[in-house]
């Protein structure tokens, strides 16, 4: 298992800005008597929090099998096995984040996660690995389990590590179909 530990600038940032606007609810709800000035603080700060919550990566752990992103409430993990695709949005070089597109079973159908086609998981699988990054899947990015790779230490290790994992679970999928 290799673990990739949590940026200390970024964490120590963050979680200071979190609990300032954890204490300024708090304030808020107990010691602001006009409904009006309170309810606009809270419509401010509850999304100011919940946005810097998201960004607390503490760290991400890596094995064969799956991917544990840990937040400082929730673990997120993310099986090898389910990924179809993987895209990677690098905004530069020190700031990327891999969207991976996960299979799901609804009540009715199964299928991947933020593709709107209804294709199996293997077929998607097959496709994206014919294609060569040119599908014409439509795509609903916002739908994908998000793997922040800038948040944490040796992230260019931690994107070869998961698109090598991912590859080769592709590769295992495909020899048995």
């Amino acid at each position: 298992m290799i673990i990739y530990n949590g940026k200390k600038d970024s964490i120590k940032n963050l979680s200071i800005t979190f609990i300032v606007c954890l204490l300024i609810l708090i304030v808020n709800t107990t010691f602001i008597t006009n409904l009006t000035a309170k309810v606009v603080l809270f419509f401010i700060f509850i999304p100011v929090t919940f946005m810097v919550y998201k960004g607390i990566i503490l760290k991400i752990t890596l094995d064969d099998e799956k991917i544990k992103i840990y937040k400082p409430f929730y673990v997120n993990t993310i099986y090898f096995k389910d990924i179809a695709f993987c895209a990677l949005h690098g905004i530069d070089d020190e700031r990327s984040l891999l969207y991976a597109f996960v299979r799901k079973k609804w009540p009715k159908k199964k299928g991947v996660r933020g593709i709107k086609a209804n294709l199996s998981f293997e077929d998607i699988v097959k496709i994206v690995s014919q294609d060569e990054g040119n599908t014409n899947l439509d795509i609903n990015f916002n739908m994908a389990a998000k793997v922040p790779l800038s948040f944490v230490e040796n992230s260019d290790d931690l994107k070869t590590q998961i698109l090598t994992n991912v590859s080769n679970k592709h590769k295992e999928i495909l020899k048995n179909m």
